[in-house]
Order: C-alpha cells, then sequence, then structure tokens
C-alpha cells in the first residue's frame, strides 16, 4: 500500500478523519513531504516551523532540542503568521525521540495555541502520546 505519496497521503488523511483541528503544523523540513499534500487535501492552512535563522524577522520565537543525532538544534515559530487559540495538528516525518514533537508543542503553546494530535509516517520510538496528546502513524514498531 506505501509503493506511492498518494496512497500514503490517503492513509494519513484516514488516520485523521476523526480529528478537529483548525490548522497544520509542520516540522522542516521532512514533515512538508506529508503535510503539504494533507494540507491541501483538507483544504486546512499550513505553517511551518523553522530551523534555526531561517525566519529573518524579529517577529518569532524560538526553542532549543536536542535531535536524533544527539546534537543541539534551534526550531523557530514565525509569529507574524499566527492567531491565537487556534487547535493544530503537527505532522512530521518519522517520531523517533520525540524531541521535535515536543518542541514544536511548546512553541505553538507559547504562541496561544494548542497541539490536539501529531501525525506521522513512521513512530519508531514506542511512544504513542506526549502529555496525553495522541501520536498516530502509518508504521508502528
Amino acid at each position: 500500500r506505501f509503493n506511492n505519496l498518494h496512497n500514503i497521503i490517503d492513509d494519513m488523511v484516514e488516520i485523521i478523519q476523526n480529528i478537529k483541528f483548525d490548522k497544520i503544523a509542520c516540522i522542516e523540513t521532512n514533515g512538508i513531504i506529508f503535510a503539504a499534500p494533507i494540507s491541501d487535501r483538507l483544504s486546512k492552512s499550513l505553517i511551518t516551523i523553522r530551523k534555526k535563522d531561517k525566519i529573518n524577522h524579529t517577529n518569532k520565537i524560538s526553542c532549543d532540542f536536542i535531535n536524533w543525532k544527539n546534537e543541539k538544534e534551534v526550531l523557530e515559530l514565525d509569529l507574524t503568521i499566527l492567531k491565537k487559540n487556534e487547535k493544530y495538528l503537527v505532522v512530521d516525518d518519522l517520531a523517533q525521540t520525540l524531541n521535535s514533537f515536543k518542541t514544536a508543542e511548546q512553541l505553538l503553546n507559547q504562541s496561544g495555541n494548542t497541539i490536539v494530535s501529531y501525525l506521522c509516517f513512521a513512530n519508531i520510538s514506542k511512544i504513542y502520546s506526549i502529555n496525553d496528546i495522541p501520536i498516530h502513524s502509518l508504521i508502528k514498531y
């Protein structure tokens, strides 16, 4: 079934069909591969949580985290594109350490928004929620 992106997106959309959310946030860069077609299919706005220094103005918030390679990284959120009190689905390609999902939660919460669910292609963390927010995936290890 995972022989093309169209089928993968169909399956990911099916997983989240009963989740109520306003917008989709994805984590740069690989999250865009899945989030963009899901956003298009569901007619939901998409924002990108960016890597350090990709937002070239000061109206942003940032948060450090340790990536899957055990290296320090920074994610940033552009505050000029956000409203408050919106519910987000956060999309990434892979859930391994969950640190990028946790960082996305910190950034969206700081901006006055909430995450209602996480979605990824593969979850190899063997953890299926963060702070009672479910992590949905097509593949679970």
